[in-house]
């Protein structure tokens, strides 16, 4: 508990280093390229006071990472890295206490500089997340998240038809050309019979229809009403429709929760960068109880109050907005599915 403890003056006491060492550096600028003559006490004095810094840092530092909540690539780098500057550093120490060039004395400043720079910046990702000193960029627009996600079960989302067209068309009547009568020639009918035949048959022509052009516009009539009818399937390999874990609670996950839950640190055990860490839960238990928002350690954190010391994300980072709660309380709610 006590080394854990003293772990914590880590993010205070790198600071001498940093400082010392930038500020070494330009007093051996200044005896380079301007002649000033400090005196071989005063470089002894900042980078002797650098040495026992860097010691300091690197001890406090090994205390922080015992609480287990620090692991990954990018601590090993950044431990190693502030070993080997510790060495450099005190070797460039002792090298004041002989006769060096100046020009050897501003090279070997120069390079404890970029030296510290890289660690720090090491440092600077572990607390802070990798992606700390990138460029703002605009908000991309966010794929079409999959309705299908978030059902339980077998449930599947169906897609609104509009209500077909079968209204059927119809061609416009055709007279034929030739209209062919047949008559009995045995029987010879008086004139009044003539005429009222005659009458009859022009009728009959009329109201029929070729019999083929009927069958092809019906034909043509049905297959259209089946493609007008023939509901649309979506798209099975369609890459802009995601999960909603995929879509929006793990981009969310990534802007509020990982610089202090992913690879390179697990405040309190937990890790939130994967669906099997965030599974796991951290040192207070199970992060989300699935169906239940309001039951899960995760929603009560973000529900604090601002200041209170549990509260999640920290009061100085951003924090989640009224709508990103919301879409945490839907997944949760739905089964927090991960597909």
């Amino acid at each position: 508990m006590f080394v854990e403890w003293l772990g914590h003056f880590h993010p205070l006491v790198l600071h001498i280093p940093i400082g010392l060492l930038f500020i070494g550096f330009i007093f051996v600028s200044l005896e380079l390229f301007k002649k000033k003559d400090w005196g071989p006490s005063v470089l002894k004095l900042i980078y002797g006071v650098a040495v026992l810094g860097s010691a300091v840092s690197c001890l406090t530092g090994y205390f922080l990472i015992q609480n287990g909540e620090y692991s990954g690539e990018l601590l090993e780098n950044h431990k190693w890295g502030a070993v080997i500057l510790l060495i450099a550093t005190s070797l460039y120490f002792l090298s004041l206490f002989t006769q060096i060039k100046s020009i050897t004395k501003w090279i070997g400043s120069l390079v404890l500089l970029l030296g510290v720079s890289l660690v720090g910046h090491d440092g600077g990702s572990i607390t802070h997340g990798s992606d700390f000193l990138d460029f703002p960029k605009e908000e991309e627009e966010q794929p079409v998240v999959d309705s299908l996600s978030t059902l339980k079960n077998d449930e599947v989302a169906t897609i609104p038809l509009e209500t077909p067209n079968t209204e059927v068309l119809t061609e416009p009547e055709v007279k034929p050309e030739n209209a062919v009568i047949t008559s009995q020639p045995e029987a010879k009918p008086e004139k009044g019979a003539k005429a009222e035949l005659g009458v009859q048959s022009q009728k009959a022509v009329k109201s029929e229809k070729p019999v083929e052009s009927s069958k092809k516009t019906e034909a043509k009539t049905e297959k259209d009403a089946v493609v007008k009818t023939q509901p649309s399937q979506p798209k099975q390999n369609d890459q802009s429709r995601v999960s909603m874990y995929t879509g929006v609670i793990a981009p969310l996950f990534d802007k509020k929760c990982n610089s202090c839950h992913g690879e390179n640190k697990q405040k309190g055990g937990l890790r939130m960068d994967t669906p099997a860490y965030l599974k796991q839960g951290g040192k207070s238990g199970a992060s989300i109880v699935v169906g239940s928002p309001e039951s899960s350690e995760l929603i009560k954190r973000i529900l604090l109050p601002l200041e209170d010391d549990d509260h999640m994300p920290p009061a100085e980072k951003p924090q989640c907005t009224d709508k990103e709660i919301e879409e945490i309380r839907k997944w949760i709610l739905s089964g927090a599915p991960y597909e």
